[in-house]
């Protein structure tokens, strides 16, 4: 079996669910972003560059029409 098949088989949606992400707008981050809008989740971008987070939300949301998309600037360190 594929990871594209299992993934598919093994997956829930997540409408009506909200998920928070740090680090969102780097590689792992800004990857699982766009798989759990994919899944219909509510997402809340939490990272150091505001510039960043907002790129980032507004590629989510021209590729996903209706992910719902907040942004906090935040440091975690």
């Amino acid at each position: 079996m594929s990871i594209s098949k299992w993934i598919e088989k093994n997956t829930a949606s997540l409408e009506g669910r909200t998920v928070a992400v740090t680090g969102s707008t780097g590689g792992l981050g800004r990857e699982l972003c766009s798989y759990l809008a994919s899944l219909g989740a509510s997402l809340i971008l939490l990272d150091r560059s505001r510039e960043r987070s907002e790129a980032n939300a507004d590629a989510l949301r021209e590729k996903y029409a209706n992910v719902s998309v907040t942004c906090i600037t935040l440091d975690l360190e």
